[in-house]
């Protein structure tokens, strides 16, 4: 009898083999068998499951179930049966439908990609964001919302000792769906040379709950460490309510900093006369753009000359487009790789209330309502 089917978990079809896509319905803890092989394992091999659940949850309990079922075979499958016979294991190794072109990036008749997946890392909790030095080192840097960021090796391997532990400082809960927490990191573009990093968290200040962004340099004596005592706070943001709060952070080709608020929390965009996302008197609900670089005299940020609301009254300069409700995270367009068409473009989903989710082109000085829903991904009945 094979045993690599527990180890399943790493195939592209394992929701199905786990039954992970109904939520209503508990995980599988081992893949589903189809019915002759589980037979033919009970026949062979029954008492090597006490074996393979050992390391899944309670010893006492597996043992317990493995006790009461392990001379029944017909409990035995119960336990261990997937009834959909394509996706049971061993058959979704051998299907030729599931298996043809398995792996090969290519276009369905749609212009779909087909997408490959490789694991890099495993073992984190709450990864929220992941970027690459683009040093030459090839090390890649992992972000847990707690207030964790590692550093992984070109071996895969991940360096002990966090690249930033801000978790004394990072405003969070127990509470599984909570919002806050550390929610980015940003190299600068020139990091070789400029080495700092950019992150944006959630903090309490005197019982009031903000949104920070601050700026780190690299260690003078080790590359895989930031130097945690030199933090220098660029921006804080008062967030009204524990939700909504954006998050992303990057820089454009342009090299200034872009930082995505979200519009304060709750639902509606309640707070103040008419919401923060349309007023441009708020930070909140904002694309801002500022300039890091540019802080000669002591204030923390420069604003980009080109800057679209620069001179208007009431309105904050450092915002670049405005109408935003939650944006989570977003990605800038590399180009066509022949003509390079498209490079720079600015791309970001937006997290919707309870019609639609969105991904927004993001346009110097517009109100992103206006510029049109690209790609509804999903509609709630």
């Amino acid at each position: 009898m094979s045993a690599y089917f527990p180890f399943q978990e790493c195939s592209p079809y394992a929701a199905h083999l786990y039954d992970a896509e109904d939520a209503n319905t508990p995980m599988r803890v081992l893949p589903g068998l189809c019915g002759d092989y589980c037979s033919d394992y009970w026949l062979h091999c029954r008492y090597t499951l006490s074996l393979l659940l050992e390391d899944l949850g309670s010893p006492q309990h597996f043992a317990n179930l493995t006790a009461t079922i392990e001379e029944d075979r017909r409990r035995f499958c119960d336990f261990l049966e997937l009834k959909d016979k394509q996706y049971c294991y061993p058959n979704v190794l051998t299907d030729a439908e599931l298996n043809a072109n398995l792996g090969l990036v290519r276009e369905d008749p749609k212009g779909c990609l087909e997408v490959c997946l490789q694991e890099v890392a495993n073992g984190l909790r709450n990864p929220v964001a992941m970027i690459h030095a683009d040093d030459g080192s090839h090390r890649f840097f992992v972000a847990e919302q707690l207030g964790y960021v590692w550093v992984y090796l070109a071996n895969g391997s991940r360096i002990d000792r966090p690249f930033l532990n801000l978790t004394q400082a990072v405003l969070s809960s127990p509470w599984t769906g909570d919002e806050r927490g550390f929610l980015c990191i940003a190299l600068h573009p020139r990091f070789t040379t400029v080495r700092k990093a950019y992150v944006y968290y959630s903090v309490s200040v005197k019982k009031e709950e903000r949104i920070r962004i601050s700026e780190f340099s690299l260690s003078e004596h080790d590359d895989n460490q930031l130097d945690h005592s030199s933090e220098r706070t660029i921006l804080e943001v008062v967030e009204p309510a524990s939700n909504h709060n954006g998050g992303q952070l990057l820089f454009g080709h342009d090299g200034y900093l872009y930082i995505f608020t979200g519009d304060g929390g709750r639902a509606g965009d309640p707070f103040g006369k008419f919401g923060n996302s349309q007023n441009k008197s708020a930070l909140l609900g904002k694309v801002l753009r500022i300039d890091v670089d540019n802080n000669d005299e002591g204030v923390p940020y420069g604003i980009p000359s080109d800057n679209p609301f620069i001179g208007e009254q009431g309105a904050r300069p450092e915002i670049y487009a405005y109408g935003v409700r939650n944006m989570w995270r977003c990605s800038i367009d590399r180009g066509d790789p022949a003509t390079g068409a498209g490079r720079g473009r600015m791309f970001c989903g937006d997290v919707g209330q309870n019609k639609y989710e969105e991904i927004d082109l993001i346009i110097k000085g517009r109100r992103l309502q206006d510029i049109c829903l690209l790609f509804f991904l999903f509609f709630l009945p």
